[in-house]
This record gives C-alpha cells, structure tokens and sequence, in this order.
C-alpha cells in the first residue's frame, strides 16, 4: 500500500493473472475484521483499491497498525500498515 505509513487514506495496489473471485479485507492488530474492501469477480489486470481508514459503519477508526488481506484464487497475501492520526 501507499503511502505507508498514512493519513488520511492509502491505496493497496495489486495484479491478478486471470479471472478470480478476490477478497480485500482489512484487520486490526487483534485480528478482528474492521472492513470489507472487496469481494467478487473480478478480470485479469492491476487494480488499485482506496482504503480510507474508516470501518464497516463509515467511522473513523483510531491510529494503529492494520492488516490487510488479500485473497485471489489460490493465492493469499497479508501486509501491515500504519495509520496515524
């Protein structure tokens, strides 16, 4: 993602070779779900998601590290990042 660490927002940039069910998912450092980015098909090609720091209601969630998830076919990839407010 970048930018990293960020405030107010950051993009999560990533590639899928072919057609693939995608999951996007962001976590706090409890592991606990804060919310769905994505969760469909999606076409072969490079895709850049906005993740506002926000959760699943719209609120603003506090600063701290995140994880993001990402889910791709057989492929799954976990990276940190850090809001700070």
């Amino acid at each position: 993602n970048y930018p990293n660490p960020f405030n107010p927002q950051t993009n999560i940039r990533y590639r899928i070779a072919e057609h693939s069910f995608v999951k996007l998912s962001i976590y706090n450092i409890l592991g606990d779900l804060v919310k769905s980015l994505v969760s469909e098909t999606q076409a072969p090609g490079e895709k850049v998601i906005l993740w506002d720091g926000t959760n699943q209601s719209g609120a603003a969630v506090a600063s701290g590290f995140y994880f993001y998830k990402l889910s791709a076919g057989d492929v799954q990839q976990t990276r940190r990042m850090l809001l700070i407010r």
